[in-house]
């Protein structure tokens, strides 16, 4: 799931996801590079038992991102011309991402 979210940082679509991020964040698509990044480091770490619980420490990421997809729900933006995931969604499923980060990192 990582690295698939992690391509879309580095393809066309960037230019949806520099949308998503709330306007009272600067350098938004600097930030949607970095967050990138840290989504491929975080996946390839996950692989790596010794490096494990250092890439589950990504949680802070996911916590991060989560104004942005609040951001993009709440104004109706769209992801590859396609409506973002709805809110009610998006906040359960950030959330378990977020407890699986977490599991990771003290697992």
């Amino acid at each position: 799931m990582l690295l698939l979210t992690a391509s879309a940082h580095f393809t066309s679509t960037k230019e949806d996801l520099i949308k998503m991020v709330p306007p009272l964040f600067p350098f938004p698509r600097q930030l949607v590079f970095v967050t990138g990044l840290l989504e491929i480091v975080g996946a390839i770490g996950l692989l790596i038992p010794l490096v494990r619980p250092a890439a589950g420490s990504v949680w802070p990421c996911y916590c991060a991102l989560l104004p942005a997809n609040i951001h993009a729900a709440l104004n109706q933006l769209s992801l590859r011309g396609r409506a973002t995931t709805p809110l009610w969604l998006r906040i359960p499923l950030q959330l378990l991402f977020i407890g699986l980060a977490l599991w990771a990192a003290l697992g």
